[in-house]
C-alpha cells in the first residue's frame, strides 16, 4: 500500500529531479522512490561495514532477502563481519534444518 508523503526540496534537489525524470522516461515520484530505496542499500551497507548492523538486519533494512545482501556487499567488496566460528554455527543450523 502507498502513502502520499508531503516534503520541502530544495530547489537543486528539484531541478536534479526534474532533469533525470525527464532523461530516465520517468515521473519525480518514481525517481524519488528509486532514490529513497537506493539509500536504503546504501545505509544497510554502511551499517554492517560498521558493525552496527547484522548482515541479517542489513538486509531488514535494505529491503531484500539475506542472500540479495550478501551479493550486494560483495559487489561493494565489503567483508563478511562472520568469525569462523560463526560460521560452523550457521552451518550446523543449516543441516538441523535440512535432516
Amino acid at each position: 500500500m502507498e502513502t502520499v508523503v508531503s516534503c520541502r526540496l530544495d530547489k537543486q534537489v528539484l531541478e536534479f529531479l526534474e532533469k533525470y525524470s525527464d532523461e530516465l522516461h520517468t515521473n519525480r515520484g518514481k525517481l524519488l522512490r528509486e532514490l529513497v530505496n537506493e539509500g536504503r542499500k546504501m545505509i544497510a551497507i554502511e551499517m554492517y561495514k560498521h558493525g552496527k548492523a547484522s548482515i541479517g538486519k542489513a538486509a531488514a533494512i535494505a529491503g531484500m532477502s539475506l542472500s540479495e545482501m550478501m551479493d550486494l556487499l560483495a559487489n561493494f567488496g565489503v567483508k563478511s563481519n562472520l568469525d569462523v566460528e560463526d560460521f560452523r554455527e550457521s552451518l550446523m543450523n543449516t543441516d538441523k534444518l535440512i535432516d
